[in-house]
């Protein structure tokens, strides 16, 4: 009953999440920048190290975050809440 009525919310909440094909495609690009800008963190630490390459690091780390912000922003506030109360949802499931 529990799973079924997960899956009930699930669906219903679902259509309320959907966004342009528009600002899907800048989520994914601004994703991919994400997952460049990680790529990029860990090519710096593979680097001898020194302050220059921290502070590489620090750089990309803080641009990966900020292309993470701008991809969940472009698929709206509510895919972030309900992707949060799923989250909330299985881990409370899995007690």
């Amino acid at each position: 009953m529990k799973t079924i009525t997960i899956l009930f919310l699930f669906a219903i909440l679902s259509g309320c999440v959907t966004s342009s094909k528009e600002m899907e495609q800048a989520a994914r690009e601004n994703e991919e920048r994400s997952l460049a800008a990680q790529e990029r963190a860990k090519r710096h630490g593979e680097f001898p190290g020194s302050h220059d390459n921290i502070e590489g690091i620090e750089r990309a780390n803080d641009d990966a975050l900020h292309f993470q912000k701008e991809a969940n922003k472009d698929r709206g506030a509510m895919y972030e809440f309900f992707s949060l109360l799923l989250d909330v949802v299985v881990e409370n499931y899995k007690r």
